[in-house]
């Protein structure tokens, strides 16, 4: 089944406006579907975990499949990488039933991805990726100041 950026933003609950589609997005968006429909529960946060994790290594297979990507497709890249890593931070949440130190690593991770995105390169998701940014900037806020910046870090809008 043929799945767009579109179809991965609206499973992880984003609105979307308008779908743009290429080689690259479409493999990257394939490899999504096991993480980003994994369950949501305590007990089902390990394998989620795990299915996100896989994710992570097969998006780099992709990406590796594609040398020199820029402009949109770098975008997927970056939103697909970060949907799993805050997956993963969501899952790490559950099972510590805090926002625990791991919680923000894994968020600190998804950061970097999504502080990368450039919004005029994907037109179509500005107001999506705009709003990516809000929660992610306002969750890293969080975990800053529970646990400090880790060096290098991107800074917050």
């Amino acid at each position: 089944m043929k799945r767009s950026l579109a179809v991965l933003m609206i499973l992880a609950g984003a609105p979307v406006a308008h779908a743009q589609t290429s080689e690259f997005e479409n493999a990257a968006v394939a490899v999504a579907n096991a993480c980003l429909t994994s369950g949501s529960t305590k007990e089902a946060a390990p394998a989620a975990v795990a299915a996100c994790e896989k994710l992570l290594v097969d998006l780099e297979t992709v990406k590796s499949a594609a040398p020199g990507i820029a402009g949109h497709d770098l975008n997927v890249y970056h939103v697909v990488a970060s949907m799993a890593l805050t997956r993963i931070a969501a899952s790490y949440g559950r099972i510590d039933g805090v926002r625990s130190a791991r919680v923000c690593q894994r968020t600190e991770d998804s950061w970097r991805h999504t502080s990368q995105i450039i919004a005029a390169s994907s037109p179509a998701y500005a107001g999506t990726i705009d709003g990516l940014v809000r929660t992610a900037s306002d969750t890293i806020a969080k975990c800053r100041g529970e646990f400090g910046a880790p060096a290098g870090a991107p800074a917050l809008p």
